[in-house]
C-alpha cells in the first residue's frame, strides 16, 4: 500500500510517481503508459480548481501497471 498525501502536482504525475515507487523503479522505467489506461489530461482536468468552488471533489479508481490506483480530488494517490 502506498498513499501520498495531498499534493500540488498534477494527478497524472502523482499516479506515475506513486506506481513507480510501489514497483521500486524510476518513473521513466515503468513498462506501462498511463495513457494506455486513462487519458492523463482528462484525469488532471477532473480535479482542477473551479472558479466558484475551488478544488472539485470525487475519486477515480483504475488499474495501472498491475496495481489498483485510487486518486482523490485533493491529489492523494493510493496504490495497492
Amino acid at each position: 500500500m502506498s498513499c501520498d498525501g495531498p499534493t500540488e502536482k498534477p494527478p497524472s504525475l502523482a499516479v506515475v510517481k506513486a506506481v513507480a515507487a510501489k514497483n521500486g523503479v524510476d518513473p521513466t522505467d515503468l513498462e506501462c503508459l498511463l495513457a494506455d489506461v486513462i487519458d492523463p489530461t482528462t484525469l488532471d482536468k477532473l480535479f482542477e480548481p473551479t472558479s466558484k468552488h475551488g478544488r472539485r471533489s470525487g475519486v477515480v479508481k483504475f488499474r495501472f501497471c498491475g496495481q489498483d490506483v485510487t486518486v482523490w480530488a485533493d491529489g492523494s494517490v493510493d496504490v495497492r
